[in-house]
C-alpha cells in the first residue's frame, strides 16, 4: 500500500500519512492544526466492458479476443461485406479436387513471384510503429503478400529456401496470403519482423507475422 506525502498548509512540516487515510482529517504533529486531507484517486481503468458479450477486453481494443466481434462500426461493416461473397461461394459449391487444383496453384503461383524477397541479409525495418496503420507491400511482381501466423512459423519461412516449402506451410495452415495494398495494424515487433491485424480485405480480422519491410 502506498503512502501520501504532503507539507502541513499551517506550519509547513513535511508530513506522510497511509493510503487508507486520505478523504479523512488529521491532525499535524507539529503545530496541532486540523488538516482535510485529500479525497484518494481511483486507479485508471485499463479495461472496458465487451458490447456484444459484456467480457473485460482492453480500451485500445478494436476486436473482441472473446466473441470475435469488432467494436468499431466501419471495420463490422467491412467484415460482414467481406463474409457474405464467401458464404454466397460456398453454398454454391464445387468439387473437391476442382476447389483443391485451383487453391494450390494459386498459392504455387503468388510464392512463386514472392519468395525472391525473402533475403534478410540486409534487414529493411517498417517505418511504421507499433500501433500505427500501414500497407502490405513488397518489390514483386504478384499480387500477394504470406504472412505467417506465428513468430516461429515466420522464422520458418525465411528459411524456406523453395516455392515448394512455402506452398506447403500454406496449405498446412501454417502462412496465409494477403493481397498488396491490404491494410493492416502493427502490433508487435521482433527480429525485423512484425506482427499485424488486417483491417480490410478478404483476411480482414486476422493476425499475422511477416517481415517489418513488407509494412509501408
Amino acid at each position: 500500500m502506498s503512502n501520501f506525502n504532503f507539507n502541513c498548509p499551517h506550519c509547513s512540516q513535511s508530513l506522510e500519512v497511509s493510503e487508507d487515510e486520505l478523504s479523512t482529517e488529521v491532525v499535524c504533529p507539529s503545530c496541532k492544526g486540523e488538516i482535510k486531507l485529500p479525497d484518494a484517486v481511483p486507479p485508471q481503468k485499463q479495461t472496458k466492458s465487451c458490447p456484444y458479450c459484456a467480457e473485460q477486453i482492453l480500451l485500445s481494443a478494436v476486436k473482441c479476443k472473446h466473441c470475435g466481434e469488432f467494436l468499431d462500426p466501419a471495420l463490422r461493416t467491412s467484415a460482414q461485406q467481406v463474409s457474405q461473397p464467401a458464404q454466397q461461394k460456398k453454398r454454391s459449391g464445387c468439387s473437391g479436387l476442382g476447389c483443391a487444383f485451383v487453391f494450390i496453384a494459386s498459392v504455387a503461383l503468388a510464392i512463386f513471384f514472392i519468395i525472391n524477397s525473402f533475403d534478410t541479409s540486409e534487414p529493411s525495418p517498417s517505418s511504421v510503429s507499433i500501433g500505427s496503420a500501414g500497407r502490405l507491400d513488397a518489390e514483386t511482381s504478384g499480387t500477394d503478400i504470406i504472412l505467417a501466423v506465428s513468430k516461429s512459423a515466420c522464422d520458418d519461412m525465411c528459411v524456406a529456401g523453395s516455392d515448394k516449402a512455402l506452398a506447403l506451410m500454406v496449405l498446412n495452415g501454417k502462412c496465409f496470403l494477403a493481397p498488396k495494398g491490404t491494410r493492416v495494424q502493427v502490433l508487435e515487433k521482433s527480429s525485423g519482423a512484425s506482427r499485424v491485424m488486417v483491417l480490410d480485405g478478404p483476411t480482414i480480422g486476422r493476425e499475422g507475422w511477416c517481415l517489418s519491410k513488407f509494412v509501408r
